[in-house]
């Protein structure tokens, strides 16, 4: 009877761990750009290119923004992300970062690490929805010389993360119900 309850026990164990990840909600997303001047509305014609990595808290509406671009026609001018409108529409800025962008010597390139900014929830909504991107601007492209649209990256555990969490705990099961004999 002991080890029916405590068998018992485990499976309920087991199904509500690997539940879990689907009935919880994610506090922290992340999401990434990729920069060219393909992305842009209208397009250019540039060699630059740039990445972005944004890491939001879905609650707070606090987040931080890394990006590195180079290969730019000129120098650059400045920087933001851009909300709320879709891929191929133009967008207001909500989170300008241009002062804070370490440049190279002739500014064709630049990076910035972990810059910090906090989203209204109309922001929050637009940019959680694939209304928003980064764009940087030249003197010779200055409504944007490259862009890149914010996706959100799969945060949900993967089912080889779960089928190893399952067979641990089944392991564990084994080993009591032999300890018991």
């Amino acid at each position: 009877m002991a080890l029916t309850r405590s068998l018992s026990a485990m499976v309920l164990t087991l199904l509500f761990l690997t539940a879990l990840p689907v009935i919880t909600k994610a506090d922290t997303i992340t999401l990434v750009a990729t920069l060219s001047g393909a992305n842009e509305v209208p397009p250019k014609n540039v060699t630059g290119a740039g990445a972005a990595t944004v890491t939001l808290d879905t609650v707070t509406g606090k987040g931080t923004i890394t990006v590195g671009f180079s290969g730019l026609t000129g120098a650059f001018t400045g920087g933001h992300i851009h909300c709320c409108a879709a891929p191929t529409a133009n967008a207001g800025v909500i989170v300008p970062f241009d002062a804070f962008i370490t440049p190279s010597a002739n500014g064709t390139a630049g990076a910035l690490a972990n810059y910090a900014f906090t989203l209204t929830a109309t922001q929050l909504a637009g940019m959680l929805s694939g209304q928003a991107y980064v764009n940087i601007h030249t003197a010779a492209n200055p409504g944007g010389e490259i862009r890149g649209q914010l996706i959100p990256v799969n945060a949900v555990p993967e089912p080889g993360t779960l089928l190893l969490l399952g067979a641990g705990l089944a392991s564990v099961a084994g080993k009591l119900r032999k300890r018991r004999k």
